[in-house]
């Protein structure tokens, strides 16, 4: 669908549309080695042929070569643990405005441009504030608008992606005041009613 869903509406009819709709609006407050001697293997073959007839040079070798001591091990070295150190900081989010509710004939306002149904949420922003507003439903298909308080759109999104029907936008506040949300179905009824959620959070950068 393109984004040009509520270009069409003057900002006066919008106001006029809208002043119906009961709104909730919410302050703003806008990641060793064991040394293994290697006991060295000396080799100490003795002549097994020895002969009967010197049994003095048997004694005399004896004395000679001494008993090899095992060579002594050293005890194994103790590696202190790694403390993880904290990760690099990736950004944070503040949630601003959280809702969940439902698009409903009796509860809804009805959008005279395609008799689609729409509720309307406000918040309070401060100017340069990054925004993130997501509407998610898996009853229908999601559209989303954002305007200030002189009813002017700053931005409109119907699907996220070819294959997420849910609604985002990103917006960077221009100024600081209310701001109004509206949370639309791209379709009239009967398709276009059911429960979403609704999010409205604050990003900051590194």
């Amino acid at each position: 669908m393109g984004q040009v869903r509520f270009w069409a509406i003057a900002p006066i009819a919008l106001v006029a549309t809208f002043s119906g709709k009961p709104t909730l609006s919410l302050s703003l407050s806008h990641s060793g080695g064991v040394a293994n001697s290697s006991s060295t293997l000396i080799s100490a073959e003795f002549p097994q042929n020895l002969t009967d007839a010197n049994p003095s040079g048997l004694a005399v070798l004896a004395q000679a070569s001494p008993k090899l001591s095992p060579s002594p091990q050293s005890s194994p070295t103790q590696i202190p643990p790694v403390e993880p150190g904290p990760s690099p900081d990736a950004g944070s989010s503040k949630v601003m405005l959280e809702q969940n509710g439902e698009l409903t004939p009796a509860k809804s306002s009805v959008l005279t441009l395609d008799s689609s149904l729409y509720d309307e949420y406000t918040f309070e922003g401060t100017q340069g504030q990054t925004v993130v507003i997501t509407v998610e439903s898996t009853d229908f298909n999601t559209y989303l608008a954002i305007f200030n308080s002189q009813s002017e759109l700053l931005g409109e999104n119907d699907d996220v992606t070819q294959q997420n029907s849910n609604s985002e936008l990103t917006v960077t506040l221009t100024e600081s005041g209310r701001y109004r949300v509206m949370v639309n179905a791209s379709q009239p009824l009967p398709k276009g009613r059911g429960k979403y959620s609704l999010t409205v959070r604050e990003t900051t950068g590194n």
